[in-house]
Formats: C-alpha cells, structure tokens, sequence
C-alpha cells in the first residue's frame, strides 16, 4: 500500500489547452480495501482565460462547498455531474479523479497492475500499484501548476487515483 497521512484527490478540467484543478476532495476514511468518507476540500478559484472560458463550471463547482459524503464513489460521481451541469452523468471515477504524488517511489511501479472491468454497460480498464507496498508519499492539496522538471530526488507528478491503489493511512501497520 502506499502509505500517506491525508488523501487529496482532484478532479482537473481542460480550460485553455491545459488541465486546471476545479475541485479538490479529501479522503477522511481509507483503507487498502476501500476509499469512504469524502468531503469537497475545496473549489478552484480560477482567473483571467480560465474564468472566462469557464465561468458556468466554475460557478457550479462553487456550489459543492462544504459538502460531505459517505462514500468516494458517490462524491465522485456527484462532483462529475455538477460540474457537467447534468443531473445523472457517469464516469469511470478511478480513471478520470487524479492524485497529485511525492514521494519516494519507484514509479515505473505505478500502474503494473491492470484489470478490466464491466462498469454500467461499458469496459473500463482500472491500474493499481500493489508493487508499491510501504512506499510512503504525500497528495498534495494545491498541487504545483507545472510538476518539476527534472523531478527533485523525491518523485512527483500526477496519476490516476485508481493508480496508486491500494492506499493505507500511515498510522496503519505495514502488512
């Protein structure tokens, strides 16, 4: 399991060529079987071009302040429709929220593990990282707008959240 203290998970829109963070949710309850407990962290609060070309989605976005939920999956989905401005859209949330890493990783390790799932009528093909046992790495919150380049010693960039599956909090015994 990759181990962390707190899980941020973001979900990015493309606005103007390049993928903005809109919403930021925090994990409060996860474990190496399930990702519970899920509240709105917060809302992009977005400038310039952004706010222009966006204004409609970021408005809706806003509305999801404070929110709590019980379950990731549910957040997730709720999030997706609002800033869709639909009332029932759908995604393949372990593929479309994404996590903002550092840490000491190897991450050629980072989605070794493929399965391919029927997900309400479709095939999603869903990567976990269970080769990344006891890594221990942070998600940040507000995530820097361009990652490094070269990384710094300690790896980062962005990845799918279904990737860095299984996570543990770092409280948790190694197993």
């Amino acid at each position: 399991c990759m181990r962390l203290a707190h899980l941020y998970v973001i979900y990015r829109h493309c606005v103007g060529g390049r993928r903005v963070p809109l919403v930021v949710l925090h994990v409060k309850d996860f474990s190496a079987k399930q990702l519970s407990i899920t509240c709105v962290h917060s809302v992009a609060k977005p400038t310039g071009r952004e706010q222009a070309c966006e204004a409609d989605r970021i408005a809706r976005a806003q509305n999801l302040r404070r929110k709590e939920y019980t379950d990731f999956g549910q957040a997730c989905q709720h999030v997706y429709a609002t800033v869709c401005g639909v009332e029932r859209a759908r995604t393949a949330h372990m593929n479309t929220f994404e996590v903002y890493v550092r840490g000491d990783l190897d991450s050629s390790l980072l989605g070794t593990t493929c399965e391919r799932k029927a997900w309400h009528g479709d095939w999603v093909i869903e990567r976990s990282s269970p080769m990344l046992a006891s890594a221990h790495v942070e998600t940040l919150a507000e995530p820097p707008l361009v990652p490094p380049d070269p990384p710094e010693a300690r790896w980062e960039g962005w990845i799918a959240v279904g990737e860095g599956r299984p996570y543990a909090h770092i409280s948790t015994p190694p197993q």
